[in-house]
């Protein structure tokens, strides 16, 4: 995790795109501060246990490969300027994936944080209400992720139709109900620009979320093979693990 987290940074601040303004860097600073302090007290005040922490592999590994996979998308539209139907069409796809999974991300805090036991949908009025309900409860500021909930979701996220529309437009479609309604139009250059914002903000997910992890299973590294399958098995630490650790 830890080589990981060092290839994708490096990889990213390697690329021109995250050169072209310097505000990019602040916002992966600004969503990895508010982000790690909310994981944080998360796990001070217990509502997020270190088995908590690291039982979700499968979507740690799904949003590692997305932030590879936007990274190539956008290489691709710089080499080709954006009038490529097949490359417009694969940004405005990986642009709403990463818009879906930055919702899935705040939703399971929401989760975790005890304010929707039941996991149900949350639109974006309530998924911002929850958000500021975290804040009180933690007492925490978490400006930047309220300005991403603000700015950039959108209701109809997973549930959208895209086409493009020569030179360089593509259109996005709310599929459901009998009738599809346009709910976004914009350039690739528009796209190129959101999705290297989403990128940022992933990428300081992925890497607050691996350092977690990392925290918790270095100290497991002193037990011995036996301690840890009977860790494994049970989840419980008992007195005498917990003295070496």
């Amino acid at each position: 995790m830890i080589k990981e987290d060092k290839l994708n940074v490096k990889k990213l601040m390697q690329q021109p795109f995250f050169h072209e303004k310097p505000e990019r860097i602040k916002l992966l600073l600004s969503i990895h501060k508010e982000y790690a302090l909310l994981i944080h007290k998360m796990l001070e005040a217990r509502d997020l246990s270190h088995l908590g922490v690291i039982k979700d592999d499968m979507e740690r590994v799904l949003m590692s490969q997305r932030i590879k996979e936007q990274t190539e998308v956008v290489e691709e539209y710089l080499k080709t300027g954006g009038k490529k139907e097949t490359n417009a069409l694969a940004m405005a796809r990986v642009y709403a994936s990463s818009l879906e999974l930055f919702w899935k991300v705040m939703k399971k805090m929401i989760h975790l944080g005890g304010l929707n036991p039941k996991d149900k949908h949350l639109n974006i009025p309530t998924l911002k209400q929850k958000i500021i309900i975290l804040e009180s409860k933690y007492d925490i500021k978490l400006p930047k992720i309220i300005e991403v909930i603000d700015s950039t979701l959108r209701n109809s996220v997973g549930h959208e139709n895209i086409y493009f529309s020569p030179p360089n437009i593509v259109v996005f479609l709310d599929k459901k109900g009998t009738k599809q309604k346009e709910v976004a139009r914009l350039t690739t250059d528009d796209i190129y620009q959101k999705l290297v914002e989403m990128a940022s903000i992933m990428l300081a997910i992925v890497m607050v979320e691996n350092t977690a992890i990392v925290s918790v299973l270095e100290p497991l590294l002193k037990l011995s093979d036996e301690e840890l399958a009977e860790y494994g098995r049970t989840g419980v630490l008992t007195s005498e693990m917990e003295k070496k650790i």
